[in-house]
């Protein structure tokens, strides 16, 4: 439980951050082309960085603190009970993958539509780059992969500029970014920032096909005309449609088609904040003692419980002050009756006591 919420608050708080990096610093550089593919790696930092953690012990804390030990012989009397801890009745892990389920088939529902589209529709036009379908069904054209679906209406101006922005989707491959955005979210649901870095992805991927069609010759205001006309109209999701993000902002991009180059300064300070993000999500400190909770518990009888703290009690302590020792070296080794091993060894044959009978035969 606690480790699916650090990673719900970690994810999130990794999007907050990754949407602000994009506000305030890609967004500001006219290159369309660096940020699609920054948009794509700050999708994918907000899905991977809460997993990673990369343990970090204290290389100067090298000791131990020992406590006194107490050894006693407790026989333990009747049925023991073992906690388990198994992943099998983690609800809240069951309910987040359910959801996650949901949102699997929901994009494999239009997946499928899209399938249904291509057996209603007439196709046009098959050739190794395109694949072109056409039906009175279509609302607005769109494409998908290397599909392109436009409808029967359109005249011969408005379906050059309609077809011409669809093969810049398919020729810059954006039904590839749509599909990996659309997996990630269905895992990283939760995250609304993903949602708002998906948007803005979609918008990108709008204003390289409007500038592909611009630059190909077409007449803007024509052009502007279309994209109006196409916003009262439907098509799937995971699709690139011409009705997509019809905003100012992108009637405004169609006259500033100018890109500029992404400065070394923008992309170092891009690669500074990603490193300072992963420090922040990925290290984490180690504890020195372990938590001896994780662990399976014996639960023993009252009577036994009893018995260990009147034992414990009886214990004089000599010194709790933080006495420390270094755990690579004992200065003073433990002796057994003042001797050394050999002594040991002396009193165990000493104390060792051969059956009769095995001496007989």
């Amino acid at each position: 439980m606690n480790a699916l919420l650090n990673y719900i608050s970690e994810s999130i708080l990794c999007g907050l951050v990754t949407y602000l990096l994009y506000k305030l610093v890609i967004s500001r550089v006219q290159n369309y082309s660096f940020q699609r593919v920054a948009l794509l790696i700050l999708f994918l930092i907000t899905a991977l960085f809460p997993f990673i953690s990369i343990p970090v012990s204290n290389p100067v804390i090298a000791e131990y603190v020992i406590d006194p030990a107490y050894i006693t012989a407790i026989k333990v009397s009747g049925p023991q009970i073992i906690e388990n801890r198994s992943l099998l009745f983690n609800y809240p892990l069951i309910l987040y993958f359910c959801i996650s389920f949901l949102f699997m088939i929901r994009f494999l529902f239009q997946l499928f539509k899209i399938y249904r589209f291509k057996q209603n529709c007439e196709l046009t036009k098959n050739s190794a780059e395109y694949n072109t379908y056409s039906s009175d069904d279509i609302d607005s054209p769109f494409s998908f992969g290397r599909s392109v679906f436009i409808p029967f209406l359109y005249n011969d101006e408005d379906r050059k500029m309609a077809l011409k922005h669809e093969f810049s989707h398919i020729d810059r491959k954006h039904t590839l970014d749509i599909l990996f955005v659309n997996i990630v979210l269905s895992l990283v649901w939760f995250n609304p920032f993903l949602y708002a870095l998906k948007k803005r992805l979609i918008e990108v991927h709008e204003f390289q096909a409007d500038m592909d069609v611009i630059n190909s010759g077409a007449n803007i205001t024509e052009y502007k005309e279309l994209l109006f006309s196409s916003q009262f109209s439907v098509a799937p999701d995971i699709t690139n449609s011409l009705r997509k993000s019809l905003t100012f902002k992108r009637f405004f991009q169609m006259e500033n088609l100018k890109q500029t180059k992404a400065g070394i300064k923008v992309i170092s300070l891009f690669a500074a904040a990603i490193l300072l993000l992963f420090s922040i999500t990925s290290f984490s400190k180690v504890a020195l003692l372990p938590d001896s909770n994780e662990a399976a518990i014996i639960q023993p009888e009252a009577s036994t419980l009893e018995t260990m703290d009147s034992n414990k009690e009886s214990v004089q302590h000599q010194d709790t002050t933080s006495q420390t020792i270094p755990f690579t070296m004992v200065e003073i080794k433990p002796k057994f009756q003042g001797g050394d091993v050999n002594a040991f060894t002396k009193w165990v044959a000493s104390q060792l006591i051969y059956p009769e009978k095995a001496k007989s035969d």
